[in-house]
């Protein structure tokens, strides 16, 4: 499996406020300009290949967007707890996602084996 490119914040949005998903997942989230977060996008790539079960997403916040969607990009942010440098939401099959934010991708595997 490939990861998920979300192209704006009505995707990311979309996806967090869904109770119901066909496969526990993970949102890695975070900035360009972060080299933890782009050390982290490879190694997740390869997590990926290797663990098919889950779905990978990943989502840039420096992508420009109108005004009204910065706000509700900054209102995520706040309401899930999410670093804008780098960060992953833990997406379980039902339920409310969960925030982490690691560099540390066997804590990240351990995360998503408690997921499925």
């Amino acid at each position: 499996m490939s990861i998920c490119h979300l192209n704006g914040t009505e995707s990311l949005a979309g996806i967090l406020e869904s109770d119901e998903r066909d496969r526990p997942g993970i949102i890695l989230i975070g900035s360009s300009s972060c080299p933890p977060y782009v050390n982290l996008q490879p190694r997740i790539q390869a997590l990926a290949q290797s663990m098919p079960q889950f779905v990978f997403y990943d989502f840039t916040v420096d992508h420009r967007e109108p005004s009204d969607r910065k706000q509700k990009l900054a209102r995520i942010i706040m309401d899930w707890q999410i670093n804008p440098l780098l960060s992953q939401v833990l997406l379980p099959s039902s339920g409310k996602p969960q925030t982490i934010s690691t560099n540390n991708i066997e804590r990240i595997k351990k995360e998503l084996h408690r997921l499925y």
